[in-house]
C-alpha cells in the first residue's frame, strides 16, 4: 500500500533521482546523460504475481532511499522480468539494475557493462577445467553457463568493434561535412551514436583516437578466450554461433582465427545439409538444409564484403552439393 501512489493504471512510475544514482555508484559518471527522469514499467494485460509486486516494491523502495545498494538479477536462469528487461545491464553471471532504458531484443536486454563483462569473462570467471580434462561430460543442466560465456564472448567482442565502427562512421561524417566537429551529445545522438561523457564530437574523437587498437586487440582476445576454455571438442557451438566467431574474428582482422572458425562451421554446414537432405520433403528435416544453406550464403557474402573472395569461391565449392 504504501507504494500505491506510484501506480497509475497499468503503469509503475518510480520517480529517479539523478544525484543519488551517481553518488551510489549504481551509474558511472560516463552515462550520467543516459538516466532516467522517470522509470516507466506497464504491467497491464497480464498476471501479476506477489512476486512480481515484490520485485516492484524493492526497486521502488530502493530508488526512494536513495539508490544505497544495487539489485541484481542472476542472467542464467530465464528472463522472466518483462518490462524490467530494458533496464538490464548485463555484467555476466548477472544482470544490474539500473534506471537506464537500453530496451530488448527478443526479452534479452541489449546494454551492457561492457567493462566489467571484459573482466569477467577475461581475468575472473573460472571455467570448470574444461580445457585440462580429456573426457569432460556436460549434461543439459550443466551446459548452460558455458553455452551462456560463449554467447557472452561474443556481445563482449561486438561491443569493441561497435566502437571502432561508430569512430569511423562519425569521422566519415566530419570529413564529408554532415556533421561539425563542435556538434553535442544530443546532435550526435540524432544519428544513433553515443559520444558518452565527451562535449563534442572533435573531444570525442581526440579521446577515442588511441583506443581504437586497444578495442581491436580486446575484441580478439575475448573471442581466443572463450574457445580456448570451452573447448569445441568438450561443447561444440552450434553451426550459426560458429559463423558469428568467425565473422566477429574477420572485423577486427583477424584472419587466421576467422578462417578456421569459419571453415568448421561449413564443414557442418555441409554434413547437416546433406544428412538432412534425405528427409527434406519433411517439416524437420526442410529445416535444417534450409538453415545450413541460408548460413553458407551469408557466409559468402560476409567474405566477399570483406575481401576474401577466394574464401567465398572456397566455400561454394565445398559447399556446392547443399546449394543445388
Amino acid at each position: 500500500n504504501r507504494d500505491r501512489q506510484y501506480l497509475h493504471g497499468d503503469n509503475v512510475f518510480i520517480p529517479v533521482d539523478k544525484n543519488a544514482v551517481l553518488a551510489s555508484g549504481v551509474v558511472s559518471q560516463k552515462d550520467a546523460n543516459l538516466i532516467e527522469d522517470t522509470i516507466n514499467i506497464n504491467v497491464g494485460g497480464r498476471y501479476v504475481s506477489k512476486g512480481d509486486l515484490l520485485v516492484l516494491d524493492l526497486i521502488s523502495n530502493n530508488a526512494k532511499t536513495g539508490w544505497k545498494r544495487p539489485i541484481y538479477f542472476t542472467s542464467v536462469s530465464g528472463l522472466d522480468f518483462y518490462e524490467l528487461n530494458s533496464y538490464l545491464q548485463l555484467e555476466g553471471l548477472v544482470y544490474k539494475f539500473v534506471p537506464i532504458n537500453g530496451g530488448q531484443m527478443s526479452r534479452e536486454p541489449n546494454r551492457i557493462n561492457e567493462e566489467q563483462l571484459y573482466n569477467n569473462l577475461v581475468k575472473n570467471y573460472k571455467y570448470y577445467g574444461m580445457k585440462e580434462k580429456k573426457n569432460f561430460y556436460l549434461d543439459e543442466k550443466a551446459s548452460y553457463v558455458p553455452t551462456d560465456y560463449a554467447k557472452w564472448g561474443l556481445y563482449s567482442a561486438k561491443t569493441s568493434q561497435g566502437h571502432i565502427d561508430q569512430f569511423k562512421r562519425i569521422q566519415e561524417a566530419v570529413n564529408k561535412g554532415e556533421i561539425k566537429a563542435t556538434a553535442t551529445r544530443a546532435e550526435v545522438a540524432k544519428m544513433g551514436a553515443n559520444i558518452g561523457g565527451f562535449a563534442t564530437v572533435a573531444d570525442y574523437l581526440a579521446g577515442e583516437a588511441g583506443k581504437l587498437e586497444e578495442y581491436r586487440k580486446r575484441g580478439i582476445e575475448v573471442l581466443n578466450k572463450i574457445l580456448t576454455e570451452i573447448p569445441n571438442d568438450v561443447m561444440p557451438l552450434r553451426r550459426d554461433m560458429k559463423a558469428e566467431y568467425a565473422y566477429a574474428f574477420m572485423d577486427l582482422g583477424a584472419d587466421k582465427e576467422a578462417k578456421k572458425m569459419l571453415d568448421d562451421c561449413i564443414n557442418d554446414c555441409v554434413q547437416y545439409g546433406t544428412y538432412f537432405e534425405r528427409w527434406s520433403d519433411q517439416m524437420f528435416g526442410m529445416r535444417e538444409v534450409e538453415i545450413s544453406q541460408e548460413i553458407v550464403k551469408t557466409a559468402i557474402q560476409r567474405c566477399e564484403q570483406n575481401g576474401h573472395a577466394d574464401w567465398a569461391k572456397e566455400i561454394r565449392n565445398k559447399a556446392a552439393a547443399i546449394l543445388q
